[in-house]
């Protein structure tokens, strides 16, 4: 019950939208504030974006663009386009001109791996990724908390995951980012009601409506 209530506010996100972005920076501010009406229609804005780089475009406008891509990829559960995504980033962090991108695919490959059904392996890039980030406090910190509780959640240790989701609710509302606040708040309902925590989970999909207003 309490996922079908979120998926319905999750949809309302997009009605606080205003104007067309065209650049990629203006539809990275607007899916961070005003969220999407899918995944497919999001990547389509990437993609159509006036200054969508190619290999020439600078480093960190590639990386922008690319990780986006792939995180929307990732919550779409489109392991050819994550692919398709992750090659160019991990050029980029080979090339030595792009320090987020190593955390950046060590966090992709983590995802790729529990896809696969290798948690060790996933494990293993989450925890080089960690390393990387450090206590920076930014969106790839939000990622990696992500990726922690979906693995706590994959090894049934719902108690550890739900305080990683918390970790990453807390920092996108210090970064003011509503919609990424709106997909935490989401795995939170989930997380508690299969913990038994019915009025916890209540309390975060009301949360969430009120966010969608």
């Amino acid at each position: 019950m309490y996922r079908f209530v979120m998926i319905v506010w999750l949809g309302l996100l997009p009605s606080l939208a205003v104007g067309a972005p065209t650049r990629v920076d203006d539809v990275l501010e607007h899916q961070r504030l005003h969220g999407y009406h899918s995944v497919f229609d999001a990547m389509e804005q990437m993609r159509a974006a006036s200054d969508a780089p190619d290999a020439n475009s600078p480093p960190d406008l590639q990386y922008r663009y690319y990780s986006r891509i792939v995180q929307l990829a990732v919550i779409g559960n489109d392991a050819t386009a994550v692919k398709a995504a992750l090659a160019p980033l991990e050029a980029l962090g080979r090339s030595g001109r792009c320090a987020p991108c190593e955390p950046q695919t060590s966090l992709v490959r983590a995802q790729l791996a529990m896809w696969d059904g290798d948690d060790i392996r996933a494990q293993r890039e989450v925890e080089r990724a960690a390393t990387l980030i450090g206590d920076q406090k930014s969106e790839l910190r939000i990622q990696l908390a992500t990726a922690q509780a979906r693995l706590a959640e994959k090894d049934n240790r719902l108690a550890d995951a739900i305080g990683h989701a918390v970790e990453a609710l807390e920092l996108s509302e210090r970064l003011s980012y509503p919609a990424i606040r709106a997909d935490t708040l989401n795995s939170l309902v989930s997380l508690n009601a299969n913990l038994g925590y019915i009025e916890r989970a209540q309390a975060y999909a009301e949360e969430g409506i009120a966010l969608a207003r």
